[in-house]
């Protein structure tokens, strides 16, 4: 289990390298593709990799200081770089095709592929900022959620109705929204 996880993390690490080095290497094995072929799309493919974070940070950087760090800004980041890293990765893919005469590599562009990466990318960098503006406590009072605008107090959403009226009238509960607006004493509002 710990060595998938660290292997999939590499693999993210790393743009994907590593799972299509060792598919090219099965393939290798398998007599698909050749050593020479082998050597060329691993060199293409490594460099490519690298060159493809590279790309990504540009994308996001220039669209953030075109757009701003807010949520919106943060999404149209994701989805530029999401869409920057997935387009240079599949132009090295494309290349590896050609240089190793189909061996290896994609003979296509995928339009679905970079789609996803763009959408994907969008609403992680949405999802990502909108994230960083909340924050949570947990003290004597219970837990607080604490937004640029409010802080809440965490509560059951289910509640014993204390009314000694209730007479037979079903399950003696109240439902409430398990966010209570948070109520500083008048020592913290100082």
């Amino acid at each position: 289990m710990q060595e998938t996880a660290f292997y999939e993390a590499w693999n993210v690490a790393s743009v994907g390298f590593v799972k299509r080095n060792d598919a090219r290497l099965a393939d290798v094995e398998g007599g698909q593709v050749s050593q020479d072929n082998y050597h060329k799309a691993t060199l293409i493919d490594a460099t490519v990799s690298v060159a493809a974070v590279g790309i990504y940070g540009g994308a996001a950087g220039a669209v953030t200081t075109r757009l701003g760090t807010g949520v919106a800004g943060s999404a149209i980041a994701g989805g530029v770089a999401g869409g920057a890293l997935d387009a240079t990765v599949q132009a090295g893919q494309l290349n590896t095709y050609a240089a190793t005469s189909g061996q290896a590599g994609n003979r296509r562009f995928s339009g679905t592929e970079f789609g996803t990466s763009v959408l994907t990318g969008a609403v992680l960098g949405g999802v990502a900022r909108a994230a960083s503006d909340v924050s949570i406590g947990v003290g004597r009072g219970g837990v607080t959620v604490t937004t640029p605008t409010q802080s809440y107090r965490l509560q059951s959403p289910i509640y014993p109705a204390g009314s000694p009226y209730q007479l037979n009238s079903g399950v003696p509960v109240g439902v409430r929204s398990p966010l209570a607006p948070k109520i500083y004493a008048a020592s913290q509002m100082n």
